[in-house]
């Protein structure tokens, strides 16, 4: 599918560019190559959505424009677009690689470019941008596992199970037919910062031998075993032991207060692993 979207896209893209007045390939922007192979090979990525995609290549467009027209075309002109495009598309939230190239090519792409000035930024920039995301939006839209843009939803999801193990989610991700720019660590971490999120009852009944994670990751991940009654005075302090991460096998103690708003749920072993209550 991405392959056979990036080929139509890429087409339409000449022909819409070769139907304008004066059209030719000057009026195809280099970069539009690579925001094609974003936009169909990861289809919901955030660097891929239309407003990264549409925005980013207009402002890194107007900022190259710009230092080719007061700092010349030389090498530092282009390094300093193109930091001032990784600035400004970070406060705009709408951050896509290529765009850096669409500044380069304002700067370096010699008079043919730059006696565009201006109107570099709409034609080829914006007709090329406007162009590819509407031909991504009609090629992905009959395919249900194909969104894009990626806040439209077919159908509405089921909630998430109380406790997902890491196979659980590398099946997941090998079942996804399209390529997600996103690792099995960083799926897990978002789920388990979900899960924590969602939870709206606050940890109140703490005894003695109960285990309970703070719902940490990788090495920040641990279970305290209460080792110690405590009255349900706020000024208590709890005493526990370490039973599983990093600081296996150590101990400490910390107020009652300070417990609960270390502990993110209660947790049981199960076998060689720990399984959330």
């Amino acid at each position: 599918m991405a392959i056979l979207g990036s080929l139509v896209a890429m087409l339409i893209v000449f022909a819409v560019s070769g139907s304008m007045p004066g059209g030719s390939h000057v009026l195809i922007v280099a970069s539009a190559g690579a925001s094609t192979v974003i936009i169909f090979t990861v289809p919901h990525g955030r660097l891929s959505q239309p407003w990264p995609v549409l925005v980013g290549h207009l402002l890194c467009g107007l900022i190259g424009v710009t230092c080719a027209k007061w700092l010349g075309t030389g090498p530092m002109s282009a390094a300093i677009a193109v930091s001032l495009c990784v600035l400004v598309m970070s406060v705009g939230r709408c951050v896509h690689p290529p765009a850096g190239a669409t500044a380069l090519t304002a700067v370096l792409g010699g008079s043919i470019i730059t006696d565009l000035g201006y109107s570099f930024v709409l034609a080829p920039v914006m007709v090329n941008m406007l162009t590819l995301i509407g031909v991504a939006v009609l090629l992905n839209l009959p395919f249900r596992w194909r969104r894009y843009p990626a806040s439209l939803h077919w159908q509405r999801r089921k909630a998430l199970p109380p406790s997902v193990d890491r196979s659980d989610l590398a099946y997941a991700l090998s079942k996804i037919n399209t390529f997600m720019d996103i690792s099995e660590d960083d799926l897990l971490r978002i789920y388990e910062l979900a899960r924590g999120h969602s939870d709206k009852e606050p940890i109140i009944k703490i005894q003695a031998e109960d285990c309970f994670s703070n719902g940490g990751f990788g090495h920040d991940w641990e279970v305290r075993q209460v080792s110690a009654d405590y009255s349900t005075d706020n000024s208590a302090r709890v005493a526990y032991q370490i039973i599983a991460g990093t600081d296996d096998g150590g101990s400490g103690e910390s107020s009652l207060d300070e417990f609960k708003a270390w502990a993110g749920y209660a947790v049981v072993r199960n076998g060689d692993s720990w399984t959330r209550v």
